[in-house]
């Protein structure tokens, strides 16, 4: 099992030339660097450092060690720093499904200034009379007019209550009255 705590204890005396300074930029005592130090070099049955009450160097196979190690600790950075920056800014295709009328009226205007604010988010809107189910046709996202209970898997969100509203002119109403 690696010690990834031990190798950063290493990698960090060994840029520091000192047990006192690693210590002091890694907020431990002197001496959990020095035992995390020693570890490393029992479990890799290596020595690692050459020690003097002045110098700290690596030994040849603790500066090819400390080069290693140096560059998987870099890399272990750079994963956890990808890592966050995916969840902090929204990237990808985000699909929506979306009945005709709502997606035309409405829906368009929203999705231009979210991608304004988002670039590196690409929408892609299918307006539809169809009633969709988000999770079998592939939709991250679906806006349904009227839900009902087979709906009850997803995770539902209401966005607005309203009204509903009959409309017609008055001469529908002349032109369908029964004789």
């Amino acid at each position: 099992m690696f010690d990834f705590d031990a190798m950063a204890t290493f990698v960090e005396v060994v840029q520091l030339g000192s047990f006192s300074a690693a210590a002091k930029a890694l907020r431990l005592p002197r001496s959990t660097v020095s035992q995390r130090v020693a570890r490393l070099d029992a479990s890799l049955g290596v020595r690692l450092l050459e020690r003097t009450t002045r110098v700290v160097r690596p030994t040849s196979a603790g500066a090819a060690y400390h080069e290693r190690c140096a560059r998987i600790l870099s890399e272990m950075e750079e994963a956890n720093a990808a890592v966050k920056d995916l969840e902090s800014s929204p990237r990808g295709v985000l699909r929506v499904a979306t009945p005709l009328l709502f997606g035309q009226s409405f829906l368009a205007s929203v999705a231009a200034a979210f991608t304004q604010s988002h670039p590196a988010v690409e929408i892609e809107i299918v307006a539809s009379e169809r009633r969709v189910n988000p999770i079998e046709d592939g939709f991250d996202v679906a806006i349904l007019l009227f839900a009902s209970d087979d709906e009850s898997s997803l995770i539902a969100q209401r966005l607005k209550g309203g009204d509903l509203w009959l409309c017609a002119t008055p001469s529908w109403g002349e032109s369908s009255r029964v004789a």
